[in-house]
């Protein structure tokens, strides 16, 4: 069983009173609609807006990409840090997390040699 959500449940109250003969039936349905107006422009301003931490992120990722463009080699997470100052004072676990997204986005892709992870731009 889903969850209903606010926006479900005005909908839901919406049509009880369409159906029904309670005064005032045109003010309730204006409130209930402005209700849903507010949770949709919520919603649509919460999923669109990134914290400082997506947008650090994102240009670390930035980083990587671009030091593995100009070696056409592959490289481990160690060769990508010691490239970049910035990036050599990240943690390996969180240099793999932006290395992952990279290649859950297609721009890279990972492949392992005796154990060891390496990284290159995606052909």
């Amino acid at each position: 069983m889903t969850k209903l959500t606010k926006k479900d449940l005005f909908k839901m109250v919406a049509g009880v009173i369409d159906n029904s003969n309670v005064e005032n039936k045109e003010d309730l349905q204006k409130f209930i609609a402005h209700e849903i107006e507010l949770l949709e422009k919520k919603a649509l301003a919460k999923s669109s807006t990134e914290t400082a931490k997506q947008k650090e992120n994102n240009g670390f990722m930035e980083d990587i990409y671009n030091i593995l463009a100009e070696n056409e080699k592959a490289m481990t997470i160690t060769e990508i840090q010691q490239q970049n100052e910035q990036l050599a004072e990240l943690t390996n676990q969180r240099m793999s997390a932006l290395l992952k997204k990279l290649v859950d986005a297609g721009r890279v892709v990972r492949a392992e040699f005796k154990k060891k992870a390496y990284f290159k731009i995606a052909e």
